[in-house]
Order: structure tokens, then C-alpha cells, then sequence
């Protein structure tokens, strides 16, 4: 395991206001941004459709949305729709007889996990899991307001004058 000091990214650097050219992460691999929520594909119900607005929605934010990532959205959107329908059919019924006296995993509990997990493992890439979310590194969003010259000249002259 590398020990040492946690690197900073470039945007975090220039809101602290330590960003020198010579040591800057510029570079790194980008695509295209989307900065609305784009149409859910056709194909999606209900489930995977607000699941989808709900994904898009919440990357737009933090401003990480890319045009390369609506694939993999799409399979977590249809996994997580899979997983509620098999659930919401199966209801309580966990388990299903077998017709020789003996009884098995019902096979929609079998077909939720996978789905679940199938999910599971590709969300954790973006961060949309407590334990993937503490593992990424975020670069840093600036929400505060920018700095108008113009008024920052009139309070100072207000000061002196």
C-alpha cells in the first residue's frame, strides 16, 4: 500500500488557491458533459425511468455526467427495474415447493439477487454505494458565488473614502 499524503485534484487546488501549472493533473482522460437530464430510452418502465431521472439528476449536480456514461446507466436502470419487478411478483414467497415434497429458493429470488448485484457492482464505480463513495475522489465543486470586481472596487473606495 503507497503511504504518503492524499493527491489533490486540480480544481480543489484552485479554490484553496494552491494551484501551480507545473504540478497540475491536466490531462486526465474527459468527455463530453451533459448538463440536463437526457430522455430515458424507450424501453424503460416506470421503475427504470425514475431511477434513471434520479441518477442523471444527482450527477448533473456534481457536475460529472459525461455522454459515455448513458450506457452504463441504461444496464443499471434495466437491473434495478428487474429487481423490482421480481420482487414485487414474488411477493413473501421466498421459497417454492418443488412437487416432490421439498421445497427450493424461489427462482424470482434468484433472478432479484443477480440483478441487485449486477447493479450493485457497476453503481460502486460511479460512487452511488456508502462504501464506493468513501473510496472515490471527488474533485471539489465551487457553489460559491464569483467575485465581482466591480462591487469589490466600490466597497473598498467606500472604506476609504
Amino acid at each position: 500500500m503507497v503511504k504518503g499524503r492524499p493527491s489533490t485534484s486540480d480544481a480543489e487546488k484552485k479554490l484553496k488557491g494552491t494551484y501551480r501549472k507545473d504540478r497540475s493533473n491536466a490531462g486526465s482522460l474527459s468527455f463530453t458533459a451533459i448538463t440536463k437530464i437526457p430522455k430515458p430510452p424507450d424501453s424503460f418502465d416506470e421503475v427504470a425511468t425514475a431511477v434513471w431521472n434520479t441518477i442523471c439528476g444527482e450527477m448533473i449536480k456534481l457536475q460529472i455526467l459525461q455522454n459515455i456514461d448513458i450506457y452504463n446507466l441504461q444496464i443499471i436502470c434495466n437491473e434495478m427495474s428487474i429487481y423490482w419487478k421480481c420482487m414485487e411478483k414474488m411477493g413473501s414467497n421466498f421459497t417454492v415447493s418443488t412437487g416432490t415434497d421439498s421445497i427450493k429458493v424461489n427462482p424470482l429470488y434468484t433472478t432479484a439477487s443477480q440483478a441487485l448485484n449486477n447493479a450493485n457492482r457497476l453503481a460502486a464505480q460511479y460512487g452511488f454505494t456508502p462504501a464506493a463513495r468513501m473510496k472515490l475522489k471527488m474533485t471539489a465543486v465551487d457553489n460559491k458565488p464569483k467575485e465581482n470586481k466591480a462591487m469589490s472596487i466600490i466597497h473598498r473606495k467606500r472604506a476609504i473614502g
